[in-house]
């Protein structure tokens, strides 16, 4: 019989907690449990929309009222508010955080033409001035200045990777100019354990195109490409309407020189197709199917928010549709996470933007729990058993 067994069977129960609350202990330093960021941004009044009387009010840095209801973020931008301001305020220290190997996803939710592609910068050019340059340019281009500065220590590789989900199916925004037009067989989602934790499992996508990109303008590169071939359409509300979520994927892997361990993670950026109503968005025919589907993906989204926040729910139906089946990890699961709920000040949109406020309030209940991806994960499960062991060993001889 093993000493394990041995101390198992005869040791008294109150020795066993202790040991065991050792290991949860060590566990909880792996895994932290941390609410979802929640940024509200305000965007400024089109020339259309002058004398709309706008209904929201924001009132100092944190709090939101429109239509007599209050509501508190972590942080809230107004009208004024630069993309530059927004970045180095919600999002530059998070960045850090994928060198430590933890994943970070930054998600735009909000109406349609409420500013979410501008905020995100998918729709990147390199004439734009800097302080309008979007999130995804921005945080780019500090991962890169980040590997120059730890470079002599460590060994780094990016990959990036692009898709769209239009009418509830998956495209490569990052496929070879070649074979876009030939993809005939939609992608699929697929899951597999992940090795470093068997309780938790990786979602993505099977044969998606990855790139490896050397620096910042070889990613940017990738990005216009892809961002390029987006499926964009022209609605009563918005001249040029996303009509697909689009997400991009930027894989950061190191190895230390002198260990020889590794780490990755993954910097995770979303760009949701706006929520419309088809009176106000004039919407028939494809664009009218396009916003059903649109509508329908961003309402298993919240049925998901929702039960991640309830505390009956015990099962959540990730799988409800392609939207809520890859943000897995970023609803409640392996990610810090920041939503960025961009609103339209008019008060023709008055009731998207109340309804935008409430999701996003309610989103901030969300605890994710981001672990460290290491791929040394087995040895340092073999370290920890090495150390309970000992401890073990050690209250077998002060009993005896």
């Amino acid at each position: 019989m093993s000493v394990v067994s041995l101390v198992s069977r005869y040791l008294p129960k109150f020795v066993k907690r202790t040991i065991k609350e050792k290991i949860n202990f060590k566990l909880t330093k792996i895994m932290n449990t941390t609410n979802i960021v929640v940024a509200v941004r305000n965007r400024r009044l089109l020339n259309d929309e002058i004398d709309s009387h706008p209904p929201l009010v924001v009132e100092g840095h944190n709090v939101v009222e429109v239509k007599g209801h209050r509501f508190t973020y972590d942080y809230v931008f107004g009208k004024d508010s630069s993309n530059l301001e927004v970045y180095e305020e919600v999002v530059k220290n998070k960045i850090p955080n994928l060198f430590e190997g933890f994943n970070v996803t930054i998600l735009a939710y909000g109406s349609t033409g409420s500013g979410k592609t501008y905020t995100m910068g998918t729709d990147y050019d390199d004439k734009i001035p800097i302080d309008q340059v979007g999130i995804i340019p921005q945080g780019i281009d500090d991962i890169f200045k980040m590997i120059e500065s730890e470079k002599d220590d460590k060994e780094f590789v990016v990959k990036v990777s692009y898709v769209e989900i239009y009418n509830e199916e998956i495209y490569d925004l990052g496929i070879p100019k070649g074979k876009f037009q030939d993809q005939k067989n939609k992608l699929q989602i697929c899951e597999r354990e992940d090795k470093g934790a068997k309780e938790l499992t990786i979602v993505e996508v099977r044969n998606l195109t990855q790139k490896v990109v050397h620096n910042t303008k070889q990613a940017l590169q990738f990005l216009m490409k892809g961002s390029g071939r987006r499926h964009i359409g022209e609605t009563a509300k918005n001249k040029f309407s996303s009509r697909s979520h689009a997400i991009l994927n930027v894989l950061v892997q190191q190895t230390d020189k002198s260990t020889g361990s590794g780490k990755s993670a993954k910097f995770q950026l979303v760009d949701l197709a706006g929520s419309e109503r088809s009176n106000t968005s004039q919407t028939s025919g494809i664009r009218l199917k396009e916003g059903t589907q649109i509508n329908k993906s961003l309402f298993q989204l919240s049925s998901v928010i929702m039960a991640l926040t309830s505390s009956k729910q015990s099962f959540i139906n990730y799988r409800s549709s392609k939207l809520t089946h890859l943000l897995r990890d970023s609803l409640g699961g392996n990610t810090y996470t920041v939503m960025i709920a961009c609103v339209n000040p008019s008060s023709t949109s008055a009731e998207e933007t109340l309804s935008t406020l409430r999701y996003a309030h309610t989103a901030r209940k969300i605890k994710n729990q981001p672990k460290v991806n290491m791929d040394t994960a087995a040895e340092q499960l073999k370290q920890l058993q090495k150390e309970v062991s000992m401890d073990l060993i050690a209250i077998i001889h002060y009993l005896i």
